[in-house]
């Protein structure tokens, strides 16, 4: 491991935009720092998303145990993980009571290494199991496996998952109960025998940009948690911009007790509506992922034969944050970035800028001209801009149907039991 000091704007740009570019002021570890944690890179909050402390950590040990390495670091640090395969992580309030920040080094930016981190269940319930933490940002990890699910989170605030992938679990993909101030940004939730994404008991959540396939038991879920004494529902919802298909008995499902603040549109759901109707910009398509069942879900974009619907389909007014961060990304075979309107659906790391094309070759051959034709100009068609909204998260959320004031979450009773 080693240690850097991360610049407050460039952690915001790392987290936020989704660049590990600010590897630059980094350096090995010392005789001296035995742990192998040297000196990091420092971030502005912005979108919502919580502010760490300036303490981070670079793990350069694939399978170290991350639990112990969160646990003996200071509250509020930034743990970036090299590429590897790593055992569960779990955490309640009483290990970590201040922000926490863990960033896989997808790209290679800060090691050098680039590659996937993956987190193994291990025949735990979760392979990220995290109880009554707040201000927790999960970026680019991983896993595989889970009992009751690839990332159970319980009690918390402020929770940003993003730019991740989960798989394989026994139960769903992600499980968020009794909880407040989601954002699922980015991810790949696929192969799940549970649900992809379960919401119980939270209070306002923001879908945006997933990829949600062939989950056994059902795409995305906004549902009531019962506890002696009553229950909590999972109202305001944002479901904006994802590709859902595949999954058993249902594509996204609402219950009655969720439905209050509710906004959908501008999705790619192939499958079927519970409890709420599609967005006037929802799309009923297939996506044309290259190879889902081997795992690929990048999209179709065979020159001549047309592509996949997902395509340039994001709504026009997504928020300035989401915008520049899939930029940095793609969803393409050639994978150039992604130019807005955005794309639907999850988006790979490592986008490659569009190349410059070649100029045209032409010969140098003498030609005899014959007759000089004359033309009437037409009119030149005056170029047209899109606007995008930037708009603070937590804010006001604007469809081309439909703006949704998200209200400040309120504190609610914990439950004694579930559901």
């Amino acid at each position: 491991m080693r240690r850097c000091e991360l610049t407050k704007t460039g952690l915001a740009l790392l987290l936020l935009s989704g660049l590990l570019g600010m590897q630059a002021g980094c350096s090995r570890s010392s005789d001296s720092d035995p742990g192998g944690v040297g000196p990091v890179p420092t971030p502005t909050s912005g979108s919502g998303v919580p502010t760490p402390t300036p303490t981070a950590v670079i793990v350069d040990a694939p399978g170290a145990n991350l639990t112990d390495i969160i646990k003996n670091f200071p509250n509020g640090a930034t743990i970036v993980v090299s590429p590897g395969t790593y055992g569960p992580i779990e955490l309640t309030g009483a290990d970590v009571s201040g922000p926490l920040t863990l960033v896989a080094d997808e790209t290679g930016s800060f090691t050098g290494r680039p590659g996937t981190i993956t987190i193994l269940a291990q025949d735990k319930d979760a392979a990220i199991d995290l109880d009554g933490l707040n201000n927790v940002v999960l970026d680019g990890i991983s896993t595989n496996g889970g009992r009751i699910a690839g990332v159970l989170i319980a009690n918390g605030s402020q929770i940003v998952l993003l730019n991740s992938k989960i798989r394989g679990a026994t139960g769903d993909g992600v499980r968020i109960d009794r909880s407040s101030a989601v954002l699922m940004f980015n991810n790949l939730i696929h192969a799940n025998q549970g649900v992809g994404l379960r919401a119980r008991g939270v209070n306002t959540m923001e879908v945006v940009n997933n990829t949600i396939y062939g989950n056994v038991s059902g795409g995305l879920a906004f549902l009531r948690i019962a506890f002696p004494g009553g229950s909590e529902g999972s109202p305001f919802g944002l479901v904006l911009n994802n590709i859902i298909d595949s999954n058993g008995v249902f594509g996204i499902r609402v219950d009655s007790d969720s439905n209050s603040g509710f906004a959908g549109n501008y999705n790619l759901n192939n499958d079927i509506y519970v409890g709420v109707t599609p967005g006037n910009r929802d799309l009923s398509a297939d996506p044309q992922f290259i190879f889902p069942s081997g795992g690929d879900f990048r999209l179709q974009s065979t020159v001549g034969v047309g592509g996949s619907p997902a395509f340039d389909r994001g709504d026009p007014n997504t928020e300035t944050f989401f915008v520049e961060s899939l930029r940095e990304r793609t969803t393409r075979t050639d994978s150039f970035r992604d130019i807005p309107p955005v794309d639907l659906g999850y988006h790979y790391p490592g986008g490659i800028d569009t190349p410059t094309p070649f100029p045209s070759v032409t010969s140098t051959a003498p030609r005899v001209p014959t007759s000089t034709p004359t033309r009437t100009p037409t009119a030149t068609p005056t170029p047209t801009s899109t606007a995008f909204a930037a708009q603070a998260a937590g804010q006001s959320h604007t469809t081309s149907n439909a703006s949704i004031d998200i209200p400040t979450p309120t504190a609610t009773a914990t439950p004694e039991s579930a559901d």
